[in-house]
């Protein structure tokens, strides 16, 4: 059961490498990996100095969209407030639309950007 529910998401999770009493064998697993790396030609021509560069523009891309996230929230907050304060709903909810538009152009800004 457990097998079939993970088996889509965990490259380990296939029928050839589970053990008898539950759980998997990495060592068995790896050594396969290995194996078809060393048969693979084209494994020792690609570049991990490139493959490297793309994957931290990549996090360096995933964080300026964390911060949009974070200026967005606090439209949500600005919007929840408004809710409880009658006297203030007008400033709270300016604040809160200027924090959303504030955080649509860091997402537009920091996803294309870089």
């Amino acid at each position: 059961l457990t097998l079939d529910t993970i088996s889509g998401t965990a490259e380990m999770a296939v029928p050839g490498y589970a053990l008898p009493g539950g759980g998997y064998d990495p060592r068995r697993r790896l050594a396969d990996r290995l194996s078809d790396r060393a048969a693979d030609p084209t494994y020792a021509q690609r570049d991990p100095d490139g493959i490297m560069a793309r994957g931290d523009t990549a996090a360096a891309r995933s964080v300026r969209l964390m911060d949009s996230l974070l200026v967005i929230a606090f439209a949500f907050l600005f919007g929840a407030l408004a809710e409880g304060f009658v006297r203030w709903r007008r400033p709270l909810l300016g604040f809160g639309w200027l924090a959303l538009a504030a955080g649509v152009v860091v997402a537009v800004t920091g996803g294309l950007i870089g």
